[in-house]
């Protein structure tokens, strides 16, 4: 559900945004299902550059 596109971006950069402009120091984090990550990759690449700077870390997990 996180990647359903809501005004063209996915529900998860935007919290992945409100988190960086809250404190642009913060440390984000994105735990996710490796069945997900190509469709990470997909919707990473097509991010604003701007957006692809935000500096984040992504690991697996979930089920």
């Amino acid at each position: 559900k996180q990647f359903v596109e809501l005004l063209g971006i996915p529900i998860l950069w935007w919290s992945v945004r409100a988190f960086h402009a809250a404190d642009p120091d913060t440390h984000i984090v994105i735990v996710m299902n490796p069945s997900f990550w190509d469709d990470w990759d997909i919707i990473y690449n097509e991010l604003p550059e701007e957006d692809r700077r935000i500096p984040l870390q992504l690991f697996c997990g979930g089920r």
